[in-house]
Protein backbone atom coordinates (compact mmCIF):
# COMPACT_ATOMS: atom_id res chain seq x y z
CA UNK A 1 0.00 0.00 0.00
CA UNK A 2 2.65 2.61 0.38
CA UNK A 3 4.73 2.22 -2.51
CA UNK A 4 3.65 3.31 -6.10
CA UNK A 5 3.16 0.50 -8.54
CA UNK A 6 5.45 0.53 -11.52
CA UNK A 7 5.23 -1.30 -14.68
CA UNK A 8 8.28 -2.67 -16.04
CA UNK A 9 9.01 -3.84 -20.15
CA UNK A 10 10.89 -6.39 -21.05
CA UNK A 11 13.38 -6.08 -23.99
CA UNK A 12 15.69 -8.78 -25.94
CA UNK A 13 19.22 -7.17 -26.83
CA UNK A 14 21.90 -8.70 -28.63
CA UNK A 15 25.50 -8.78 -26.65
CA UNK A 16 28.30 -7.07 -28.62
CA UNK A 17 30.37 -8.54 -26.41
CA UNK A 18 33.53 -10.57 -28.62
CA UNK A 19 33.68 -13.04 -26.01
CA UNK A 20 30.12 -13.86 -26.56
CA UNK A 21 28.93 -12.48 -29.87
CA UNK A 22 25.63 -14.64 -30.10
CA UNK A 23 24.26 -14.61 -26.26
CA UNK A 24 20.98 -12.57 -26.06
CA UNK A 25 20.58 -11.63 -22.75
CA UNK A 26 17.14 -9.79 -21.29
CA UNK A 27 16.95 -6.37 -19.49
CA UNK A 28 14.59 -4.58 -18.09
CA UNK A 29 13.87 -0.84 -17.93
CA UNK A 30 11.19 0.91 -15.97
CA UNK A 31 8.19 3.02 -18.39
CA UNK A 32 6.58 5.77 -16.90
CA UNK A 33 3.09 5.91 -17.39
CA UNK A 34 2.75 9.64 -16.14
CA UNK A 35 2.82 11.87 -19.33
CA UNK A 36 3.17 15.57 -19.27
CA UNK A 37 0.11 17.54 -20.90
CA UNK A 38 -0.39 20.93 -21.17
CA UNK A 39 -3.22 22.76 -19.20
CA UNK A 40 -5.64 24.90 -20.89
CA UNK A 41 -4.19 27.97 -19.35
CA UNK A 42 -1.29 27.23 -20.48
CA UNK A 43 -2.02 27.13 -23.59
CA UNK A 44 -3.99 30.32 -23.93
CA UNK A 45 -1.02 31.97 -22.52
CA UNK A 46 1.17 30.55 -25.59
CA UNK A 47 -2.11 31.75 -27.95
CA UNK A 48 -1.73 34.61 -26.25
CA UNK A 49 1.94 35.46 -27.14
CA UNK A 50 1.51 34.48 -30.21
CA UNK A 51 -1.07 36.89 -30.82
CA UNK A 52 0.54 39.79 -29.38
CA UNK A 53 3.76 38.95 -31.35
CA UNK A 54 1.61 39.26 -34.66
CA UNK A 55 0.14 42.54 -33.79
CA UNK A 56 3.74 43.65 -33.39
CA UNK A 57 5.07 41.96 -36.61
CA UNK A 58 2.68 42.41 -38.79
CA UNK A 59 2.47 46.63 -38.85
CA UNK A 60 6.18 46.77 -39.35
CA UNK A 61 6.60 43.91 -42.06
CA UNK A 62 4.19 46.17 -43.78
CA UNK A 63 5.64 49.27 -43.04
CA UNK A 64 9.11 48.12 -44.03
CA UNK A 65 7.20 46.34 -47.33
CA UNK A 66 6.27 49.51 -48.56
CA UNK A 67 9.48 51.26 -48.24
CA UNK A 68 10.36 48.90 -50.86
CA UNK A 69 7.80 50.01 -53.00
CA UNK A 70 8.57 53.53 -52.30
CA UNK A 71 12.14 53.40 -52.96
CA UNK A 72 11.06 51.23 -56.50
CA UNK A 73 9.05 54.44 -56.61
CA UNK A 74 11.53 56.97 -56.02
CA UNK A 75 13.56 55.00 -58.96
CA UNK A 76 10.78 55.68 -61.59
CA UNK A 77 10.56 59.43 -60.35
CA UNK A 78 14.40 59.79 -60.87
CA UNK A 79 13.83 58.20 -64.72
CA UNK A 80 10.89 60.44 -65.18
CA UNK A 81 12.66 63.38 -63.92
CA UNK A 82 15.43 63.08 -66.35
CA UNK A 83 13.30 62.29 -69.38
CA UNK A 84 11.42 65.71 -68.68
CA UNK A 85 15.06 66.87 -68.69
CA UNK A 86 16.39 65.86 -71.61
CA UNK A 87 12.71 66.47 -73.19
CA UNK A 88 12.82 69.91 -72.49
CA UNK A 89 16.53 69.72 -74.44
CA UNK A 90 15.33 68.99 -77.60
CA UNK A 91 11.70 70.89 -77.57
CA UNK A 92 13.46 74.29 -76.95
CA UNK A 93 13.34 74.24 -72.74
CA UNK A 94 9.39 73.14 -72.88
CA UNK A 95 8.35 70.14 -71.14
CA UNK A 96 5.45 67.64 -72.81
CA UNK A 97 2.04 69.99 -72.25
CA UNK A 98 -0.77 67.75 -70.22
CA UNK A 99 -4.32 67.86 -71.85
CA UNK A 100 -7.79 66.64 -70.13
CA UNK A 101 -8.33 62.88 -69.39
CA UNK A 102 -6.37 61.01 -72.03
CA UNK A 103 -6.10 57.22 -72.37
CA UNK A 104 -2.58 55.70 -73.55
CA UNK A 105 -2.69 55.94 -77.35
CA UNK A 106 -5.75 58.51 -77.18
CA UNK A 107 -5.78 61.85 -78.28
CA UNK A 108 -6.75 64.93 -76.29
CA UNK A 109 -9.07 67.42 -78.44
CA UNK A 110 -7.81 70.10 -77.03
CA UNK A 111 -3.90 69.63 -77.26
CA UNK A 112 -4.61 67.22 -80.33
CA UNK A 113 -1.44 65.51 -78.49
CA UNK A 114 -1.11 62.05 -76.45
CA UNK A 115 -0.88 62.42 -72.79
CA UNK A 116 2.13 63.53 -71.41
CA UNK A 117 3.64 59.90 -70.66
CA UNK A 118 3.28 58.92 -74.09
CA UNK A 119 4.83 62.30 -75.60
CA UNK A 120 8.31 61.46 -73.49
CA UNK A 121 8.26 57.75 -74.03
CA UNK A 122 10.96 57.67 -76.13
CA UNK A 123 13.19 59.09 -72.92
CA UNK A 124 11.89 56.17 -70.83
CA UNK A 125 13.38 52.91 -70.77
CA UNK A 126 9.99 51.36 -69.93
CA UNK A 127 5.73 52.00 -69.86
CA UNK A 128 6.24 50.58 -66.35
CA UNK A 129 8.07 53.29 -65.67
CA UNK A 130 5.30 55.11 -65.05
CA UNK A 131 3.66 52.63 -62.31
CA UNK A 132 4.08 52.70 -58.41
CA UNK A 133 4.16 49.57 -56.98
CA UNK A 134 1.73 50.04 -54.39
CA UNK A 135 -0.67 51.63 -56.74
CA UNK A 136 -3.15 48.66 -57.32
CA UNK A 137 -5.71 50.63 -59.77
CA UNK A 138 -3.94 52.28 -62.15
CA UNK A 139 -0.39 51.50 -64.35
CA UNK A 140 -0.28 54.81 -65.35
CA UNK A 141 0.76 56.52 -61.15
CA UNK A 142 1.97 60.37 -61.21
CA UNK A 143 1.22 63.31 -62.36
CA UNK A 144 3.03 66.46 -63.81
CA UNK A 145 3.19 69.56 -62.47
CA UNK A 146 2.12 72.32 -64.65
CA UNK A 147 0.34 74.73 -62.53
CA UNK A 148 2.34 78.11 -63.30
CA UNK A 149 2.05 77.64 -66.88
CA UNK A 150 -1.64 77.12 -66.73
CA UNK A 151 -2.29 80.49 -64.91
CA UNK A 152 -0.28 81.95 -66.71
CA UNK A 153 -1.77 81.13 -70.39
CA UNK A 154 -5.27 80.69 -68.88
CA UNK A 155 -5.38 76.93 -71.01
CA UNK A 156 -3.81 73.67 -71.14
CA UNK A 157 0.36 74.86 -71.46
CA UNK A 158 3.28 73.45 -71.18
CA UNK A 159 6.13 74.46 -68.29
CA UNK A 160 9.11 76.44 -69.74
CA UNK A 161 11.77 75.38 -67.91
CA UNK A 162 13.68 78.32 -69.05
CA UNK A 163 11.70 80.39 -66.95
CA UNK A 164 12.36 78.13 -63.34
CA UNK A 165 14.64 80.07 -61.25
CA UNK A 166 14.15 77.76 -58.21
CA UNK A 167 15.07 74.37 -59.83
CA UNK A 168 15.85 72.66 -56.69
CA UNK A 169 12.46 73.39 -55.45
CA UNK A 170 10.19 73.77 -58.66
CA UNK A 171 7.81 70.88 -58.43
CA UNK A 172 7.55 68.80 -61.39
CA UNK A 173 6.22 65.32 -60.88
CA UNK A 174 5.19 63.16 -57.93
CA UNK A 175 3.08 60.22 -56.90
CA UNK A 176 -0.66 60.12 -56.71
CA UNK A 177 -4.01 58.29 -56.55
CA UNK A 178 -6.07 56.58 -58.55
CA UNK A 179 -9.85 55.69 -58.60
CA UNK A 180 -10.73 51.69 -58.86
CA UNK A 181 -11.38 50.56 -62.17
CA UNK A 182 -14.87 51.25 -63.30
CA UNK A 183 -15.53 54.21 -60.40
CA UNK A 184 -18.15 55.58 -61.64
CA UNK A 185 -18.21 59.90 -61.34
CA UNK A 186 -18.79 61.63 -58.83
CA UNK A 187 -17.25 59.00 -56.63
CA UNK A 188 -13.68 59.25 -54.61
CA UNK A 189 -13.41 62.99 -56.67
CA UNK A 190 -10.04 63.09 -54.47
CA UNK A 191 -8.47 60.57 -57.32
CA UNK A 192 -8.07 60.16 -60.82
CA UNK A 193 -9.13 58.26 -63.81
CA UNK A 194 -7.51 55.14 -63.86
CA UNK A 195 -6.82 54.73 -67.74
CA UNK A 196 -5.55 58.96 -67.24
CA UNK A 197 -2.22 58.51 -68.55
CA UNK A 198 -1.96 62.29 -68.48
CA UNK A 199 -2.46 62.74 -64.89
CA UNK A 200 -1.82 66.98 -63.87
CA UNK A 201 -2.50 69.87 -61.04
CA UNK A 202 -3.76 72.24 -64.02
CA UNK A 203 -6.98 72.48 -61.67
CA UNK A 204 -6.53 70.32 -58.59
CA UNK A 205 -3.66 70.20 -55.86
CA UNK A 206 -1.93 66.91 -55.93
CA UNK A 207 0.80 68.19 -52.87
CA UNK A 208 0.06 68.17 -49.58
CA UNK A 209 -3.38 67.89 -49.31
CA UNK A 210 -5.79 71.24 -48.44
CA UNK A 211 -2.74 73.16 -46.61
CA UNK A 212 -1.18 73.28 -50.57
CA UNK A 213 -4.54 74.44 -51.80
CA UNK A 214 -7.68 73.13 -52.63
CA UNK A 215 -9.34 71.28 -54.67
CA UNK A 216 -6.83 68.98 -53.10
CA UNK A 217 -5.95 65.60 -54.78
CA UNK A 218 -5.31 62.42 -52.04
CA UNK A 219 -1.36 62.49 -52.12
CA UNK A 220 -0.08 60.25 -49.27
CA UNK A 221 0.49 56.96 -50.68
CA UNK A 222 3.98 56.18 -48.68
CA UNK A 223 3.60 55.61 -45.01
CA UNK A 224 1.92 58.67 -45.00
CA UNK A 225 4.15 59.81 -47.19
CA UNK A 226 4.31 61.51 -51.11
CA UNK A 227 7.05 61.25 -53.08
CA UNK A 228 8.17 64.29 -55.45
CA UNK A 229 10.20 65.03 -57.97
CA UNK A 230 12.26 68.57 -58.46
CA UNK A 231 13.32 70.44 -61.80
CA UNK A 232 16.66 69.72 -60.76
CA UNK A 233 16.30 65.95 -60.68
CA UNK A 234 16.94 65.36 -57.10
CA UNK A 235 13.53 63.05 -55.26
CA UNK A 236 12.31 63.40 -52.07
CA UNK A 237 10.07 61.88 -49.63
CA UNK A 238 7.52 63.95 -48.02
CA UNK A 239 5.06 63.95 -45.43
CA UNK A 240 3.28 67.57 -46.36
CA UNK A 241 3.80 70.60 -47.88
CA UNK A 242 6.74 72.67 -47.52
CA UNK A 243 6.83 76.15 -47.92
CA UNK A 244 10.56 76.30 -47.71
CA UNK A 245 11.26 73.78 -50.25
CA UNK A 246 8.69 73.62 -52.64
CA UNK A 247 7.18 76.44 -55.46
CA UNK A 248 4.55 76.11 -58.03
CA UNK A 249 5.93 79.62 -59.58
CA UNK A 250 8.58 80.45 -61.89
CA UNK A 251 9.99 83.39 -60.02
CA UNK A 252 9.22 83.04 -56.04
CA UNK A 253 8.44 80.37 -53.27
CA UNK A 254 4.66 79.97 -53.62
CA UNK A 255 2.56 76.83 -52.99
CA UNK A 256 0.06 75.25 -55.39
CA UNK A 257 -2.69 77.45 -54.93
Amino acid sequence: MGYMRRRYEWDATRCVSKRQPGLLFVSRRRVDPRGKAFTLIEILVVLGILVLLAAILFPTMARVRENGRSASCTSNLRQIGMGLMQYAEDYNGYHPIAGSVVAWDATDPGTGNNGWMQQMQSYIKSQQVFHCPSDGNSPYSYFLSARVAYLDAGEFAAVNTKQIQYPSAFVVAGDTFSKPPGTVPPAEPDKFDSQDADKDDYSQNCVGGETNGTPAMAWDRHNGGQNIAFADGHIKRFRAYDPQLMTFRYGEMHGWQ
